[in-house]
């Protein structure tokens, strides 16, 4: 029965990875009836191929399958990707409300999922919501990643906004450039550089 298991994710997986989602809902139907195991990477598969088309009523209904059968605790991939979806969608209570119901299942949020919540807020839509999310990472013991930086710094950007946070937020970019070869987290902490350099030179004069 494992094999079978095996080999039915795999398949499961592929079908999401070829945008055949009503075979892979069905597969998936019929693996559960037969008293096969949705592995948490097929789970996330067909989550995230519903939430990038739009589905996000079938992605939700999934993640509840999900849920009941007491999967997906691993990486947490699959709410990383529906707050993804929930972003695209410009529904960001919807993705607060899965955030929270990570929370409340007594698990612990990844970097990911903060990342995706980030990008839900529309950053520069939601400067406000971007910097609590962003010192909500830290205060989790969390290390913001190249993601989360670059999200930040995009934020700071399109906000215009270059006080003592943005010089911070710059400290660390650049130490990532440094530690590692990032090409957009570089190119985005020249920018931001140069935007903060800017202005004060504007106040000194």
């Amino acid at each position: 029965a494992l094999g079978c298991s095996s080999s039915y994710n795999r398949l499961l997986s592929k079908l999401c990875s070829s945008n055949t989602l009503d075979e892979a809902v069905a597969l998936m139907d019929e693996m559960r009836n037969g008293g096969l195991e949705v592995d948490e990477v097929a789970y996330t598969s067909i989550v995230a191929a519903l939430g990038s088309r739009g589905q996000l009523d079938r992605a939700f209904r999934v993640l509840a399958d999900m849920e009941e059968r007491n999967c997906g605790r691993g990486d947490l991939g699959a709410y990383s990707a529906i707050i993804s979806a929930c972003g695209r969608l410009g529904q960001f209570d919807r993705a607060s409300e899965v955030f929270t119901r990570v929370e409340k299942l007594g698990l612990k949020p990844t970097v990911a999922m903060y990342n995706a919540m980030l990008y839900s807020t529309g950053m520069g839509r939601h400067p406000s919501r971007a910097f609590s999310l962003y010192r909500d990472i830290q205060d989790a013991g969390l290390e913001p990643d190249a993601v989360t930086l670059s999200a930040m710094a995009s934020v700071c950007l399109r906000n215009r906004i270059f006080d003592d946070d943005a010089k911070l937020l710059l400290k660390r970019m650049e130490k990532l450039v440094d530690n590692a070869s990032n090409r957009k987290v570089r190119l985005k902490s020249k920018r931001l550089r140069a935007m903060i350099e800017q202005q004060e030179s504007g106040r000194g004069r």
